[in-house]
């Protein structure tokens, strides 16, 4: 018989694992670009994902600025940017629109 099998067994869900895993992949995608780099937020996400970190730990793998993902260009000019969103139309004709990533030849 397993847990899930036993009268008056009370099973939860191990909320840690999954927040270590979240974690995990966060700084995983982080660390697969080098150097100082810029993170820009769907607003939606700032809450959900200071729950997970904080700005510390995500300075100690390379983000020196945080910018909420807004219409036109950065305020500040970042060699590296990363780009976390909802998959949402608006979201991604915002981040389609930022002039330095179109391609500059084809």
């Amino acid at each position: 018989m397993t847990g899930l099998d036993s009268p008056g067994m009370n099973v939860g869900i191990d909320t840690e694992a999954i927040k270590g895993a979240a974690i995990k992949d966060l700084l995983d995608v982080i660390d697969s670009v080098r150097g100082k780099k810029a993170l820009v937020l769907d607003a939606t996400l700032t809450g959900p994902l200071g729950l997970l970190v904080k700005f510390a730990l995500l300075k100690d793998h390379g983000i020196d600025k945080v910018y909420h993902l807004e219409p036109g260009p950065l305020p500040a000019r970042h060699e590296k940017v990363i780009y976390l969103s909802r998959p949402s139309q608006s979201n991604a004709e915002m981040i389609a629109s930022i002039p330095d990533l179109m391609p500059s030849s084809f």
